[in-house]
């Protein structure tokens, strides 16, 4: 048997945090600072929940969504995504389009504590978050 963890630790060295979750996203809310250049239409309040367990949810600004999300060091999945099926105004339908796909193309994130940046495979900048539940 190893005691190399032992022996590690008795030293006062750190071990870095589990690489399979280094972007940890769990029990944070998040709503849109940016998508895509588009603006929310007045009244919409879209925002995404990352809870614990790989679950997402939130809403498009007229539909709740939920579905999955997994991160590994700072690559990101979403999805797939499932709503409701009301109907809104068109415009805000196509905000909630937009955002939604935002989200399932996701590929990269970046940022923090406070702003979180997601990015599409090629780098293409798709959605800037700002921390809403700010614990």
């Amino acid at each position: 048997m190893c005691h190399c963890l032992t022996v590690l630790l008795a030293f006062g060295l750190s071990i870095p945090a589990e690489r399979a979750n280094a972007f940890n996203l769990a029990g944070s809310e998040w709503s849109i600072a940016f998508l895509a250049g588009v603006s929310a239409p007045p009244g919409v309040d879209a925002f995404v929940q990352f809870s614990g367990g790989g679950q997402v949810r939130g809403n498009g600004g007229c539909n709740r969504f939920f579905g999955t999300y997994r991160t590994i060091d700072d690559v990101i999945t979403i999805g797939p995504l499932a709503s409701t099926k009301k109907l809104c105004r068109e415009n805000v339908m196509e905000f909630e389009g937009n955002f939604m796909a935002a989200l399932q193309h996701s590929h990269k994130v970046s940022g923090g504590h406070l702003a979180i940046a997601l990015a599409a495979r090629d780098g293409r900048l798709l959605l800037r978050l700002k921390r809403r539940d700010w614990d």
